[in-house]
């Protein structure tokens, strides 16, 4: 394990920093890795030291677990793009979590190897409470009423996770359910970003609107987020783009019924449509359409629930992507020596 520190703040500078230690690592005889898996961003700064490890023959991979977000404005666009492509030349492979992720790389002119591998599931550590009076005891700890109607949200506070939409629809629920909790799960970029001053003001607004604002919970990033899932009624998961949206696999682990909206880069891998979870317009009177009727119809709820526990218990295991992983690692690798 090695260890460096970096800027907070500059992350061209960071990933520059990182490129470089990992370059340095590599150099030595008695750290010289058989692949180098990166997690990071593709930006510019790091191009250089990707071109450095090539020519050492190390074989790169490229774990692609996001939709990049490009400039709005053409030119900008068209010549990150072109950076972009300019850095994956120096990939041996790029593993997407999804096939709309695969898609969206396909659409920007990447011609790299690509490898579908689903981010997976830790079944051991998000599962189903066996049994109720473990469910109850879980809602105590968490100063949870047995009464409460408990819908979860997990991601980022920003405008791409669409929680101003779920805020909307909450001022419809709010009203006709006066046991319903909204409990939102992760770190809120609005509190420190000028740029979000603006969507601040108007998660603010919304919740005063609501006459429910005790009932919203705002709870930062969490290291138990499974005891929330774990005691939850439902998951909203209004998202405007995802690379593949793990959070949504966690809930299905935990038999949580999950309501999405049409993303971008919604992908197969969640099961089916009013099967393994519901989905809803994006927008606010249909989501709060939908939430109400989780709410309402237990035996729905239920249904949707369990539907979603064995899809993921089928298909999701974090121990199969591990195991894919693993066989990709091993056939780069055995490539390379072979040249």
């Amino acid at each position: 394990m090695h260890r460096i520190r970096l800027p907070e703040h500059d992350s061209a500078k960071r990933s520059a920093m990182l490129a470089c230690e990992l370059l340095r690592l590599c150099r030595r005889p008695n750290n010289r890795p058989d692949v180098v898996q990166l997690l990071t961003t593709l930006r510019p700064s790091i191009k250089p030291y990707l071109a450095k490890l090539q020519l050492l023959g190390i074989p790169i991979v490229y774990a692609h677990t996001s939709n990049v977000q490009w400039p709005s404005n053409p030119i900008k666009r068209f010549i990150r793009r072109i950076g972009f492509r300019g850095i994956c030349h120096h990939i041996d492979c790029i593993v997407a979590s999804s096939s709309a992720a695969k898609e969206v790389l396909r659409q920007i002119g990447v011609r790299n190897r690509i490898e579908i591998i689903p981010n997976g599931v830790d079944l051991q550590r998000f599962q189903q409470v066996k049994h109720e009076h473990e469910r109850f005891a879980l809602r105590a700890s968490l100063g949870i009423l047995d009464s409460a109607q408990v819908i979860v949200f997990i991601g980022t506070i920003n405008p791409l996770k669409g929680v101003d939409l779920l805020l909307e629809a909450w001022i419809y629920l709010a009203k006709r359910f006066p046991e319903a909790h909204l409990y939102l799960i992760g770190m809120r970029h609005d509190l420190n970003s000028p740029k979000l001053r603006d969507f601040k003001e108007k998660l603010d607004s919304l919740i005063t609107a609501s006459q429910a604002a005790n009932r919203v919970h705002f709870l930062g990033y969490i290291s138990n987020v499974e005891d929330y899932l774990k005691v939850a009624d439902i998951m909203a998961f209004p998202s405007r783009t995802e690379g593949m949206g793990n959070a949504v696999l966690e809930a299905m682990a935990c038999g949580v019924a999950t309501i999405l909206t049409p993303f971008i880069g919604l992908p197969p891998d969640f099961g089916k449509a009013g099967h393994e979870y519901l989905m809803a317009e994006y927008e606010s009177k249909a989501l709060a359409a939908s939430m109400e009727r989780l709410l309402a119809d237990q035996e729905l709820r239920l249904s949707i629930g369990k539907n979603a526990l064995l899809w993921v218990q089928q298909t999701m295991d974090v121990e199969r992507t591990l195991d894919r992983y693993a066989a990709l690692y091993r056939e780069i690798a055995s490539i390379h020596r072979q040249e």
